[in-house]
């Protein structure tokens, strides 16, 4: 089982409001860092509430989650205080894999899919408010057969 991850509240001039890091367990790695995600997220002038660098146990017969992007409607009661004001509901996540797989997933990701995810982020925060007002994802994947797979909705 991975360490806690650990978390930071945002810095002046960071494209998003928090970010956090989850240790990972020995044969594992993130293909992407925090600086990847600054350059291109700052570049496209984009900002996320969350940046998340995660560890996700995957069954063997599954699919690796590699990069996940999610627009929660804005639409949804705020119960518990938790939405920041002028903050939109929108996170990326970025899942560790196989560290045999480390160099494979990041020439992959460096190589268009790194930017189609915040081209999509970017997309989100200017649609109009019936899309905003329903939740909506941008995931990819890579599956068993090592097809790169996206969905979205």
């Amino acid at each position: 089982m991975a360490a806690p991850a650990y978390a930071m509240e945002m810095k002046a001039g960071e494209p998003w409001n928090s970010y956090s890091r989850d240790r990972l367990p020995h044969g594992w790695s993130y293909p992407l860092g925090q600086k990847d995600f600054l350059e291109v997220l700052q570049r496209s002038e984009v900002t996320v509430r969350t940046l998340s660098l995660s560890w996700l146990p995957n069954k063997p017969a599954g699919p690796l989650y590699l990069l996940m992007a999610d627009w929660f409607s804005d639409a949804r009661a705020n119960y518990f205080g938790i939405e920041e004001a002028g903050s939109k509901p929108l996170r990326i996540i970025h899942h560790a894999v196989p560290s045999r797989l480390r160099q494979e997933i990041r020439d992959e990701l460096m190589n268009g899919r790194l930017q189609a995810v915040v081209d999509w982020a970017q997309m989100a925060t200017a649609q109009g408010n019936a899309w905003k007002a329903t939740d909506h994802h941008w995931h990819l994947t890579r599956a068993v057969d090592g097809q790169i797979v996206v969905d979205q909705a």
